[in-house]
């Protein structure tokens, strides 16, 4: 089907779904058994301020090793990127229904809530997304959640939980400084963190939002000052720009975020002397020694073909592409809808993140979440949480 543009988002949604109800059902794929085609729905670096390259990187990699060994049940798999703009939902739709007109065997991102689910809901595509889910998670009487979607990951709410009790429990703070980005998965997720930090006895010191592409945060990192610790969630950019800052203007205690700190730190964003008070939190470890043989060789693979060190986000893409890859062989069928029975009751292991993939009742494949302490330069894992599947 070709991609046509309409001057009202609305119209264009429901004449592009119409369009292709008629042309598939939810098997999605199974009008080509043969073909196992993917859909990439993330940005690049240089496609927006806080775009990077590990995504692509990694299932680019998962790809190709597959290929290497003959592709899945003889099928080579083949892929195509549609540049997804997490905080543009006009965009995002426009490039998730451009993706799904294809019925492509699979897709997987955008890395964070899309508001294109029911989008998704009409194809009936197995999605992997790339990034911890909240009003997104999978579940039965929620009509506006997927039964195809799945996260290799323990949901965004564990992430932030994990944090905030390590936060109170280990390090001792009582006042919490909470900074975010204004986009619109990190002020829903906003709700659910002040709620969290209440019940865990801790209080927000401050609060403080701002664009995804902030640049100076000097006044909202100012506001963090008598803060016990502070909490970090949003994009990598202005996470960098947090950390430097704080340590700039002398505010000297814990700075705590999740997976996007990562990427910041292998991109050298981090000054060295603000490092020493930096913790993320993740669900993949593939920092420091003594790692399965399967992580190293991942590690050591990505290092030669890429010329960089690996994140914790090339690696979990790269068990999503092989969860997936694994799902079709299990079932010797491209059709969505065998693939999505196999994602929830099959059992993947082996996987470069450490982790056993079993989905919950949310559609969260993986529940163990792994903190980090930058202050050596890299990350060394200081507690290992594990979250109790939802059923």
């Amino acid at each position: 089907m070709s991609w046509r543009r309409s001057s009202s988002l609305r119209a264009l949604v429901a004449a592009a779904l119409a369009a292709v109800t008629a042309a598939c059902s939810s098997s999605g794929a199974a009008a080509n058994p043969g073909s196992i085609r993917l859909a990439f729905l993330w940005q690049i670096k240089g496609e927006s301020s806080f775009a990077i390259q590990d995504f692509q990187q990694g299932a680019e990699l998962a790809v190709n090793d597959i290929n290497a060994k003959g592709g899945v049940n003889g099928a080579r798999i083949s892929w195509q990127r549609y540049p997804t703009d997490p905080t543009n939902p006009a965009q995002q739709i426009s490039q998730v229904l451009k993706a799904l007109e294809t019925k492509p065997t699979a897709a997987f991102g955008p890395p964070v809530e899309t508001p294109s689910e029911k989008t998704f809901s009409q194809y009936g595509i197995p999605e992997m997304a790339t990034d911890g889910q909240i009003n997104t998670e999978y579940s039965p009487s929620n009509p506006d959640t997927c039964r195809c979607k799945f996260w290799n990951g323990p949901g965004a709410a564990d992430y932030s939980q994990a944090l905030i009790d390590f936060a109170v429990q280990k390090l001792g703070a009582r006042k919490v400084g909470y900074l975010h980005t204004n986009d619109s998965f990190n002020q829903t997720w906003a709700v659910i963190v002040k709620q969290q930090l209440a019940s865990a006895g801790a209080t927000v010191f401050a609060e403080r939002s701002f664009p995804v592409n902030a640049t100076d945060l000097t006044n909202q990192v100012l506001a963090m000052r008598g803060a016990d610790a502070i909490l970090y969630l949003g994009y990598e950019n202005p996470g960098a720009v947090v950390i430097n800052q704080a340590a700039q203007n002398g505010i000297n205690v814990p700075i705590l975020g999740y997976t996007v700190f990562y990427p910041i730190l292998s991109e050298g964003l981090i000054h060295a002397d603000a490092m020493k008070n930096v913790y993320g939190a993740t669900s993949c470890n593939i920092y420091g020694s003594g790692l399965p043989a399967t992580t190293q060789k991942f590690l050591d693979e990505f290092r030669k073909v890429y010329g960089v060190a690996a994140t914790e986000h090339a690696a979990i893409t790269y068990d999503a592409v092989q969860i997936v890859a694994q799902a079709i062989r299990n079932t010797g069928s491209t059709k969505s809808s065998e693939i999505i029975k196999n994602l929830e009751t099959a059992t993947f292991k082996n996987s470069v993140c450490g982790a056993t993939y079993k989905s919950d009742a949310k559609h969260n494949m993986s529940h163990q979440i792994y903190i980090h302490s930058f202050a050596s330069g890299s990350p060394k894992v200081v507690q290992r949480v594990t979250v109790q599947p939802a059923g």
